[in-house]
């Protein structure tokens, strides 16, 4: 199809499918993931994401994650941080040894239960950030305990997946490939506060001298894309990059400006293109092939995580309420756990049976969140 059309086709089903189940009260992203479901191999089979479309609805995400950033107050985020620390912890630990044992149970190999056990370790926040967007909760005890705890889920994340690689091609990965991606890790955060500190205040006062139009936006752009690019090639989630990019900004006088318009450019485009494309990239059709054991992981990925973050809030005396909408917003997984799948696929350690199912997991999880979270936080 031509990629204009298919552009054509997922925005609109997006905004369609956005203003519908607004009348009925619930967040857009239900309908513009709704609205790529109907375009993809679920129902229509019309839609093929991949390639460009990929890429461009990639932008999506990190200019969600970008606002994320800029609306987050970083004091009352940093007085989340030993619960966020705790959530962190119990979310990645009790998945995973859920997923493992559930996979030996279904007779798999230790290789092979762990890596299933890892697809379950990782937080998609996008989901969960845009849901709070909607509702006006970031900044809350919630939204921001989410916030820290999905960011050292993916750092913790990215660390098994190196160990499992290693093990996956036979290589040694000892204390020393383990120290310098930690370090690497840490060298990205390290260098995002210098910038933000010693460049970013400069450079935007200087495009006030060019006599360009929205020069403002489009250095706020680069610098969301660069953070990004640069997150990822010091083994740190690309979103978190640009999450980062939206907390420098907010310390900047031209915070609201650039919000502002950066708000239109994403939801005019970008993000709901995003989430229509993730529909349209699940196939719902795919439960019958994997089977019992594809219905059993997604229930475990959902326990797992909500049983996990439910017990560590109520160590730290967060009130039931609470505990419980932060374990449904720590429930969707998507782009590390898929990467993990993909990772064993290709390595041959798993099949194309337990990718199916990763799949299936990391679709069911990321759908089922938006109205469960809304109800949580209703209540």
């Amino acid at each position: 199809m031509n990629i204009l059309l298919t552009f054509v086709l997922l925005l609109a089903m997006a905004k369609l499918g956005g203003e519908l189940v607004e009348h009925l009260r619930y967040p857009s992203i239900l309908g513009e993931l709704a609205g790529g479901i109907i375009l993809g191999p679920s129902v229509l089979g019309v839609i093929d994401v991949s390639g460009a479309v990929e890429s461009v609805g990639y932008i999506g995400i990190l200019l969600l994650m970008f606002l994320a950033g800029a609306e987050t107050n970083l004091e009352d985020l940093s007085r989340t941080g030993k619960t966020a620390v705790v959530v962190a912890m119990f979310g990645v630990i009790v998945p995973f040894v859920f997923g493992a044992s559930l996979a030996m149970a279904y007779g798999y190999t230790v290789i092979v239960s762990l890596f299933v056990g890892a697809t379950l370790a990782a937080t998609s926040v996008g989901i969960t950030v845009r849901v709070l967007l909607d509702a006006g909760r970031l900044n809350t005890p919630v939204g921001l305990t989410i916030l820290g705890a999905a960011v050292m889920d993916d750092i913790i994340a990215v660390l098994v997946l190196t160990i499992l690689a290693g093990v996956a091609s036979a290589s040694r990965i000892g204390a020393f490939q383990v120290a310098r991606i930690l370090l690497l890790m840490a060298g990205f955060f390290i260098l995002a506060a210098i910038i933000g500190r010693v460049v970013v205040g400069k450079v935007i006062l200087l495009t006030h001298m060019l006599k360009t139009e929205d020069a403002v936006e489009s250095l706020a752009i680069i610098f969301i894309l660069l953070l990004s690019l640069l997150a990822e090639e010091m083994y740190v989630a690309g979103i978190t990059g640009s999450f980062v990019a939206g907390l420098i900004i907010a310390r900047t006088p031209e915070k609201d400006h650039v919000v502002m318009n950066t708000k239109v450019i994403g939801y005019a485009f970008f993000i709901p293109l995003f989430f229509a494309m993730v529909g349209a990239r699940a196939d719902i059709r795919a439960v019958g092939a994997v089977g019992l054991f594809g219905v059993a992981l997604v229930a475990v990925a959902v326990g797992g995580k909500v049983v996990a973050s439910y017990a560590a809030c109520r160590c730290r005396k967060v009130c039931r309420k609470d505990a419980f909408a932060i374990g449904i917003g720590m429930t969707p997984r998507m782009e590390v756990a898929l990467v993990i799948a993909n990772t064993g696929l290709v390595s041959g350690i798993i099949g194309t049976d337990l990718y199916a199912a990763v799949i299936l997991m990391a679709f069911a999880t990321t759908l089922i969140t938006p109205p469960l979270l809304k109800k949580a936080l209703a209540t």
